[in-house]
């Protein structure tokens, strides 16, 4: 079972990163930006942890695979946070090369 504290951290950081980053790319303010990715990695981060709790476990007790598809199971969760995690990469690239401000 996924902690409620850990899916509501992920989905608020991942609202307020969106939202900030959104406010940099209108602003230009570099403060905005670096606040944005940080939070934008605490998404990551949090969405990761996630994942890990999800994904079918391998040991001795656990039960068998299940089929899945790319609407349900973890293929969908793993492509987006993948994604995400790819963005983050390279946003904080840009960043940190000044490409952005």
């Amino acid at each position: 079972m996924i902690p409620r504290g850990l899916l509501n951290a992920h989905t608020l950081t991942g609202v307020v990163g969106v939202l900030t980053w959104v406010g940099f790319l209108v602003t230009d303010r570099l403060m905005v930006g670096w606040a944005g990715l940080a939070i934008l990695w605490l998404t990551v981060i949090a969405g990761l942890m996630i994942l890990m709790r999800w994904m079918p476990a391998r040991g001795r007790h656990s039960s068998g695979p299940v089929a899945d598809s790319w609407g349900e199971g973890p293929g969908l969760s793993i492509l987006a946070h993948v994604g995400v995690l790819a963005g983050a990469v390279v946003f904080t690239v840009f960043m940190v090369l000044d490409k952005l401000g």
